[in-house]
């Protein structure tokens, strides 16, 4: 049985105030797509246009940069130990040279979105209150969107594929009556060779016991940084924003470790 995917608006059939919003995102996280805790609350327009308004100032704050180039830091310090494929073998494999390069940049586009991400759900959950900083953090390069690879499209996968993809997911989430499936791990079905070596690499490292220990080891120092931001933000009142912020957080911690583990799968190996 096909399983039941959490409710989302995508960037391509966003319009309105949500197309506007996404834009916004964008900008503001210098990342070319929108993640899923943004594309989920849009389900309801409302929700959205109020969360976005509550985080959008600390999070266009250059001063908070830091404190996500911290996070990010952190998650490559607590990750699992993998070792690097071979590159070599992949090549021979079928998998080409372009989409691993393109993999590694899609790494670094959600490093820096949920970085950004999981110190708005802290701050969203319990409040922050707002510490002005002096110190500027210059931005990063955004990355173009033909750098990426592409977000596969759920119907369109493999029964092979699909089933690894949810497999990766349900390690990453809570269980539900609906499959939160990572935008990250979409990107890499896209590629299907490239994404079945990575995971083949990664099974231990990737497990829910392995990620959920890591991620808490994020999670408890995003609560110490959420209380860094430089701009306040008030804590949600609105149950349902809450309860989605209560079901991301331990997922974009745990994917911000998994991140890390996947980039060093595709690292040339050091010699």
């Amino acid at each position: 049985m096909t399983p039941a995917y959490l409710a989302e608006v995508s960037e391509r059939d966003a319009t309105g105030t949500v197309a506007a919003i996404y834009a916004e995102i964008r900008q503001v996280l210098d990342v070319p797509v929108v993640n899923l805790i943004y594309r989920h609350l849009a389900a309801d327009e409302r929700r959205l246009e109020a969360t976005w308004a509550a985080v959008r100032p600390a999070l266009a704050h250059p001063a908070t940069r830091g404190l996500a180039a911290s996070l990010a830091r952190t998650a490559e310090e607590v990750r699992p130990h993998v070792e690097s494929i071979d590159r070599e073998a992949a090549l021979l494999g079928g998998i080409a040279a372009t989409d691993m390069q393109r993999a590694r940049a899609t790494f670094t586009v959600y490093e820096r979105a949920n970085a950004l991400n999981l110190l708005a759900a802290r701050a969203l959950a319990h409040g922050a209150p707002g510490v002005e900083a002096e110190r500027h953090v210059a931005s990063a390069r955004p990355v173009p969107d033909a750098e990426i690879l592409p977000m596969a499209d759920l119907g369109g996968l493999d029964e092979h594929t699909h089933g690894r993809l949810v497999a990766l997911s349900r390690a990453v989430t809570a269980p539900g009556d609906d499959v939160l499936i990572p935008s990250l791990y979409r990107h890499l079905a896209s590629v299907p060779l490239l994404f079945q070596l990575i995971a083949e690499a990664t099974e231990a490292a990737l497990a829910r016991k392995a990620l959920a220990a890591a991620g808490a080891a994020v999670r408890r120092q995003a609560q110490e940084l959420a209380l860094r931001l430089p701009l306040r933000v008030e804590p949600t009142t609105d149950v349902s924003v809450r309860a989605v912020v209560e079901r991301f957080e331990p997922a974009i911690a745990s994917m911000l470790v998994a991140g890390r583990v996947l980039d060093a799968v595709l690292a040339p190996a050091s010699r």
